[in-house]
């Protein structure tokens, strides 16, 4: 006995029977067992429901007898019971056909075609966009704000379906935007019969029991056939994907290419490069390449500029920067970038090497003028010794002098003082003549000379004379002459004796005179050597177009990094320009561009050249005419920039450049997918050698991984050999998208698992005990291509 849960009473009924009887509903009024009106019935024999996988609308057929309902009506078939949740189907009547049986006008029936509730679902039109939404919450919105008013609902949504980036849908019928969503995610989704959406990803998820496996013992199956075909079967696919536009005429042979953008492009064994002719329907080209260079960097064309004066640069007192030689220099920096160094200024730090060499050349000449006055006694013993000041020599500065000194040569040989012959002083001895050496050091100021004499022990001060770097210190002569005329040395302090140190150490640098920039200057940049070094480094970034001093402390280990080769800045270089044919070109700076060559566009694209080094701070090795060449004068302060390149093409044979590619020509990213063991066995089964079957997918949106799991994906669903089953049988639990298993051996010798693509319900029996009969078509294609592609997609 049938029973429907919590109506049956106790003992009366067994669990999981249901009655064949079929209860079909028409605008409210059953028209089939049960029936309202016994004159109106409908034909039992005439009623057929059609189910399609996936969101495919079902259709059901039948004929009335006895009335013709009305256009629209909404019809509810179930088995067992009117009152039964789950039903064989749900929709409108949407083409009725009026005739009579028996050629009696009294006996009028109604031929009535049905569809699922999917066309009603399909009333609204969508606008709408949505971004970074799951596809769960974009369902549930769409159904909310489009078809709840017509008793939609969203009960068997998925809660867990992934997010799209962005979707959008204008003036789109609500289950093609539905569709769309789900199959950006790789997903299933349907309306039931009771107006319930149906979206999941997954081959697990059509819901309840699959039906019974065939098997020889089945209950009620008949009419087996099973069908094997190859003809839509691939076994290789090629998938176009994004492209961009060849920016320069490339002649055949050439190995690299320079376009407009190369982001959808990546080095992989199964990706090469289509070239489309502008204005061509045929006529491409297929690449290999083994490189992707991304361009955007650039300069101007033009020696570049930098400050044209250098900072003045002093050594003061005091700790930081190691003994030796310094260069500075100064960069300006702008919005854009930073100009290359100005000259530099060179300084010396540490102490001031002492002086060496005695004084030398000592003579005696009598002056027989009155006016000198010596207080040297005749006959006396004198020597004299030197060092080297770079204090200052203002008056009352003395002390400065001392404070930073060498120290003093050893004493010279001692000279015997002669008398003057001068008749007003006949006491006073002669001056002593001696040759000195000058520092070439410039931070030395003044020669500090010292006596020592028998009749006075002791070193004493004598005289101060100015240094002169820029003489020869090696060699005598009257610039390095000095005698003690006029030196009073006779009556010194004896705090100014020989030093005892050296205390010329100066290891800090006063930087002034900093250049000042134009009014697009933002900063200037500081840069020195290293002690005895050439390579100029960060000391300090002044963040103003104002300050001229900075005082430099930095040890040579705290340094920052590397002066700019090239000027970035953007600032006006002089006038000049670059002639047509010229092989080289001048660029403000080359840090854009391969040392190993390549492809540089002129302005807005207006010359594309081809060039094979770089070296003295210009593009080397661009051909004088032809393509790549500088075919019209460059101005300077033009813009050069690198753009990006694909690289590594064959010069010759297969996939190299055969043909020349003129500037405006397309290039697409191609991935080839291959099945090679479909391919080896499609081979064997028709004897011949190649078992290559390919197609040509062009969708100009896809990238290169994106291209790829669409091939894999149309391999997947679209095999070498393909098997549908169909079948007959009375299993209530089958339906569309469940799988069914077969297990019958010799001789039908069929085992394997089966997607049903298509269930036609007819045969309805007038009597309860007997249920109609489910024609199936089952294929051994389990997942649609959209399913295909999302698990394509996870593999990669």
């Amino acid at each position: 006995m049938y029973a429907l849960g919590k109506i049956a009473r106790g003992g009366a009924t067994r669990g999981g029977y249901v009655s064949g009887g079929v209860f079909i509903s028409i605008g409210g009024d059953h028209v089939g067992f049960g029936r309202d009106d016994v004159h109106v019935g409908t034909i039992i024999k005439s009623l057929s429901i059609v189910q399609q996988l996936d969101e495919t609308p079902d259709t059901c057929a039948l004929r009335v007898n006895g009335a013709v309902p009305p256009m629209g009506a909404e019809i509810v078939v179930t088995l067992g019971s009117k009152n039964r949740v789950g039903r064989l189907f749900g929709g409108y009547a949407l083409t009725e056909q009026q005739l009579y049986a028996a050629d009696k006008p009294a006996n009028v029936q109604a031929e009535i075609s049905a569809v699922d509730y999917t066309w009603l679902l399909g009333f609204a039109k969508v606008t709408k966009q949505y971004r970074g939404q799951s596809a769960t919450a974009i369902i549930q919105d769409l159904i909310a704000t489009y078809a709840a008013v017509n008793g939609f609902t969203t009960n068997a949504v998925s809660t867990t379906l992934p997010a799209l980036d962005e979707i959008t849908f204008t003036d789109e019928n609500l289950p093609a935007a539905i569709t769309r969503t789900m199959r950006r995610i790789g997903g299933y989704w349907f309306v039931d019969y009771n107006k319930n959406i149906h979206a999941w990803i997954g081959d697990d998820a059509f819901g309840g029991a699959n039906p019974a496996a065939l098997v020889p013992t089945h209950p009620s199956l008949a009419d087996f056939r099973t069908t094997t075909e190859q003809t839509q079967g691939l076994t290789r696919v090629y998938v176009e994907g994004r492209g961009t536009r060849i920016l320069g005429d490339v002649p055949p042979g050439e190995t690299a290419i320079p376009v407009e953008s190369a982001d959808m492009f990546v080095v992989a064994a199964d990706v090469f490069a289509k070239v489309a002719f502008a204005g061509s329907v045929g006529g491409a080209q297929h690449l290999t390449y083994s490189g992707v260079v991304p361009g955007g960097g650039g300069s101007l064309v033009g020696p570049g500029i930098g400050p044209s004066a250098k900072p003045t640069v002093a050594t003061v007192p005091g700790a930081g920067l190691g003994n030796g030689v310094y260069d500075y220099a100064v960069t300006f920096v702008t919005s854009a970038g930073e100009s290359l160094p100005g000259p530099r200024a060179t300084i010396s730090t540490g102490p001031v090497a002492n002086p060496t060499e005695p004084p030398f050349n000592l003579n005696t000449y009598p002056t027989h003028n009155v006016a000198y006055r010596y207080n040297v006694p005749v006959g006396d013993q004198v020597a004299f010794a030197y060092a080297w000041s770079t204090g200052s020599t203002a008056p009352g500065h003395e002390g400065e002098i001392f404070a930073s000194i060498t120290l003093s040569t050893a004493g010279s040989v001692a000279i015997m003082t002669v008398d003057d012959q001068d008749p007003y002083n006949p006491n006073e001895s002669a001056p002593v003549y001696m040759t000195i050496r000058y520092s070439p050091d410039p931070r030395v100021l003044n020669v500090v000379i010292f006596s020592s004499a028998a009749s006075r022990p002791g070193w004493g001060y004598t005289a101060v004379v100015p240094n002169y770097p820029d003489r020869p210190p090696a060699v005598a002569g009257p610039g390095n002459n000095w005698s003690t005329n006029g030196a009073s040395y006779g009556n010194l302090s004896p705090g100014y004796g020989l030093p005892a140190a050296n205390t010329t150490g100066q290891n800090q640098v006063v930087i002034s005179a900093i250049p000042i920039g134009s009014a697009s200057v933002t900063a200037r940049k500081i840069y020195r050597t290293a002690a005895n070094g050439a390579q100029l480094k960060l000391v300090a970034t002044l963040a103003n177009n104002t300050a001229t001093t900075y005082t430099d402390a930095a040890a040579d280990a705290s340094l920052g990094a590397n002066a700019p080769a090239g000027d970035t800045s953007g600032l006006q270089q002089p006038a000049g320009q670059v002639p047509a044919g010229s092989t080289s070109l001048p660029v403000a700076g080359t840090a854009a561009f391969a040392a190993s060559g390549g492809w540089a566009v002129i302005g807005n694209g207006e010359q594309v050249i081809r060039y094979s080094g770089i070296g003295g701070g210009a593009l080397t090795g661009i051909p004088a005419t032809g393509n790549g060449a500088i075919l019209a004068t460059v101005s300077y302060n033009s813009t050069v920039t690198a753009p990006d390149v694909l690289t590594g093409i064959p010069a010759t044979g297969a996939r190299s450049i055969q043909q020349r590619i003129t500037a405006g020509d397309e290039l697409y990213a191609v991935v080839q997918v291959d099945n090679a063991d479909a391919q080896t066995a499609l081979a064997a089964a028709l004897g011949v050698a190649n078992g290559i079957r390919e197609e040509w997918i062009a969708d100009r949106r896809l990238s290169v991984t994106e291209a790829r799991a669409r091939g894999l994906a149309t391999l997947a669903a679209r095999p070498p050999t393909e098997r549908m089953v169909t079948y007959t049988c009375r299993d209530l639990n089958t339906a569309v998208g469940k799988t069914i298993t077969v297990t019958l051996p010799a001789p039908t010798n069929v085992s394997g698992t089966f997607r049903i693509q298509q269930v036609t319900i007819n045969n309805f029996r007038p009597r309860t005990n007997q249920y109609p009969t489910f024609t199936v078509t089952a294929s051994s294609n389990r997942f649609t291509f959209e399913d295909w592609l999302r698990i394509m997609r996870t593999k990669e």
